[in-house]
Protein backbone atom coordinates (compact mmCIF):
# COMPACT_ATOMS: atom_id res chain seq x y z
CA UNK A 1 0.00 0.00 0.00
CA UNK A 2 2.84 2.37 0.59
CA UNK A 3 3.79 2.15 -3.08
CA UNK A 4 2.48 4.93 -4.97
CA UNK A 5 4.39 5.35 -8.38
CA UNK A 6 2.87 3.89 -11.28
CA UNK A 7 2.84 0.13 -11.38
CA UNK A 8 2.04 -2.60 -14.17
CA UNK A 9 0.90 -5.47 -13.10
CA UNK A 10 0.72 -8.25 -16.59
CA UNK A 11 -1.16 -11.63 -15.69
CA UNK A 12 -2.04 -14.55 -17.96
CA UNK A 13 -5.47 -15.72 -17.48
CA UNK A 14 -4.57 -19.35 -17.50
CA UNK A 15 -1.98 -18.87 -14.74
CA UNK A 16 -2.54 -21.57 -12.32
CA UNK A 17 0.47 -20.89 -10.13
CA UNK A 18 -0.84 -17.08 -9.33
CA UNK A 19 -4.32 -17.49 -10.29
CA UNK A 20 -5.32 -13.56 -11.66
CA UNK A 21 -7.18 -13.08 -8.37
CA UNK A 22 -4.05 -12.24 -6.73
CA UNK A 23 -3.93 -10.02 -9.23
CA UNK A 24 -6.56 -8.20 -8.63
CA UNK A 25 -6.23 -8.08 -4.81
CA UNK A 26 -2.49 -6.54 -5.33
CA UNK A 27 -4.04 -4.27 -8.32
CA UNK A 28 -6.80 -3.25 -5.71
CA UNK A 29 -4.13 -2.49 -3.19
CA UNK A 30 -1.82 -0.40 -5.13
CA UNK A 31 -3.33 3.15 -5.64
CA UNK A 32 -1.49 3.70 -9.59
CA UNK A 33 -1.66 0.39 -10.56
CA UNK A 34 -3.02 -0.48 -14.02
CA UNK A 35 -3.59 -5.05 -14.19
CA UNK A 36 -3.17 -5.98 -17.59
CA UNK A 37 -4.51 -9.98 -18.34
CA UNK A 38 -3.20 -11.29 -21.31
CA UNK A 39 -5.36 -13.82 -22.18
CA UNK A 40 -4.01 -17.53 -23.41
CA UNK A 41 -1.30 -16.92 -21.22
CA UNK A 42 -0.13 -18.84 -18.33
CA UNK A 43 2.24 -17.74 -15.39
CA UNK A 44 4.96 -16.66 -17.84
CA UNK A 45 2.93 -14.94 -20.24
CA UNK A 46 6.46 -13.03 -21.55
CA UNK A 47 6.92 -16.69 -22.96
CA UNK A 48 3.64 -17.26 -23.89
CA UNK A 49 2.67 -14.47 -25.44
CA UNK A 50 5.73 -11.89 -26.04
CA UNK A 51 3.79 -9.83 -28.39
CA UNK A 52 0.61 -8.84 -26.19
CA UNK A 53 3.29 -8.01 -22.92
CA UNK A 54 5.17 -5.84 -24.90
CA UNK A 55 2.10 -4.02 -26.37
CA UNK A 56 1.30 -4.02 -22.63
CA UNK A 57 4.45 -2.51 -21.45
CA UNK A 58 4.63 -0.13 -24.22
CA UNK A 59 1.27 1.41 -23.48
CA UNK A 60 2.07 1.84 -20.02
CA UNK A 61 5.11 3.65 -20.63
CA UNK A 62 3.33 5.73 -23.37
CA UNK A 63 0.43 6.95 -21.11
CA UNK A 64 1.76 6.78 -17.37
CA UNK A 65 5.18 8.61 -18.16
Amino acid sequence: RKIKIPTLLIWGDQDYETKVQAGQIMHHALVNSRLAIIVGSGHFPFLDNWEKFVVEIDNFLNTEL
